[in-house]
């Protein structure tokens, strides 16, 4: 804790009932206390699992599969959305085996017990093809599954090599509306004199878009800010959250407010106040009013109510 006592939150079993304090600390991106020890829980590797690269002439197309796929109650291991730009980058500098005349491909994998996978996967195949895939292979040895993994992990690096810089975050929508993000993102790019590609966690929703821009000319980087903002703006719009994983940390404090209302904000500063009160954690981080005006005010309250 700030004062350096050692608390303990949770333990061995997860608690179904009181206060979620694992989940307050583990959301407070480091403004209530710096943790020193976890709990995990280990599960076994999965019996079997097969490894899925479906290829599409359209963005929209492949983002309607993944939409269609989860609702069918298919939730697989992972479900991964890469676009032509990114696609362009990858096999120019790794050569991981994606296919180059489309616009976009969903890596699909799907793990579990044998016995049930060739269902899931014939499920998945079917769906894809009916929202127009224009092929659909399975990795046919675990050389084959590492090479598209490795395409995968390392598309952003290959990214790095063909514009000066680029810049993404992390929003997230339903994946119901991927369809409809993923358009607006290239349309905001292109309103912004910008390229946008997308590597997107498909089947969580988390769509990065990453928005190419050269960081030399103040400009295109003013236009690569203003195209995230308007993305994460949508995002909530369509029903979704600023973030799906990295957090708000300092880089989205101007639209925190988008998601926040006043009563939100005041009430995360009181939690804050009253565990973090020197300040002393992160300052500066998650919350808009860096003024310091706002928060001692919060404090003051807090204190004045016999909180402390």
């Amino acid at each position: 804790m700030p004062d350096g006592e050692i608390v303990k939150f949770g333990g061995r079993f997860e608690s179904t009932s009181g206060y979620d304090l694992v989940g307050l600390f583990v959301g407070s991106e480091g403004t209530l206390g710096i943790v020193t020890e976890v709990i995990v829980k280990l599960i076994k590797n999965p019996e079997s699992y097969k490894t899925f690269l479906a290829s599409f002439d359209t963005v929209e197309a492949a983002s309607n599969s993944v939409s269609s796929i989860i609702a069918a109650g298919i939730i697989p291991a992972a479900l991964e959305l890469i676009d032509a730009l990114v696609i362009e980058a990858v096999e120019s500098h790794l050569k991981a085996g994606f296919p180059q005349d489309v616009a976009a491909i969903l890596l699909i994998e799907i793990d579990g017990l044998a016995s049930t996978l060739s269902t899931q996967a014939g499920e998945i195949r079917n769906i894809c093809r009916n929202h127009g895939a224009t092929d659909f292979q399975q990795a046919r040895s675990e050389q084959e599954r590492a090479q598209l993994w490795r395409g995968r992990k390392e598309a952003i690096g290959a990214l790095g090599k063909v514009t000066p810089a680029f810049y993404t975050n992390d929003g997230v929508v339903p994946r119901s509306r991927l369809p409809e993000i993923l358009e607006f993102d290239i349309e905001a790019g292109k309103r912004n004199g910008l390229r946008v590609a997308h590597l997107c966690h498909a089947g969580d929703g988390n769509i990065h878009p990453i928005i190419l821009y050269n960081h030399e000319d103040d400009t295109e980087t003013k236009a690569a800010m203003e195209t995230s903002r308007e993305i994460l703006q949508r995002c909530i719009d369509l029903g979704g959250a600023l973030t799906g994983e990295h957090g708000i940390g300092t880089e989205k404090l101007t639209s925190f407010s988008v998601m926040f209302g006043e009563s939100d904000e005041a009430q995360m500063l009181a939690v804050r106040s009253a565990l973090n009160p020197s300040g002393k954690l992160n300052p500066g981080k998650i919350f808009p009013t860096g003024a310091r005006c706002g928060e001692s005010k919060i404090r003051q309250t807090v204190a004045g109510g016999g909180w402390l």
